[in-house]
């Protein structure tokens, strides 16, 4: 998941259908590419690692410049924002960006 780090943007609700999964399919790694998006969003992924434990669900950001690579690594790219007027948008538009993760070659 690539997201900025807020509440009401579906990561816990995707970390526990990861750890439900996990249970089957032991191989499964949960990347999530957050960013921060102000004070509030450091305090949240601050709680958020503190309590996500597991070493298979992975934290961390993504700078846009390897955000390709990072995109590769996965399997499923999943978006699990509410729906409402802004997310309706949005996701489209994320969509379209994972899958054209690659710009032009310097």
């Amino acid at each position: 998941m690539v997201s900025g780090a807020a509440p009401g943007r579906g990561i816990e609700l995707l970390i526990d259908a990861a750890r439900r999964l996990r249970a089957s399919h032991p191989d499964l790694v949960l990347h999530l590419w957050l960013q921060p998006t102000g004070d509030d969003g450091v305090t949240y992924l601050a709680a958020l690692r503190a309590a996500t434990p597991e070493p298979w669900i992975e934290i961390g950001p993504a700078p846009y410049a390897s955000l390709g690579d990072a995109l590769g690594q996965a399997t499923v790219l999943t978006i699990p924002h509410p729906p409402g007027t802004y997310m309706d948008v949005a996701l489209p538009v994320k969509l379209f960006d994972s899958l054209a993760p690659a710009g032009p070659s310097s």
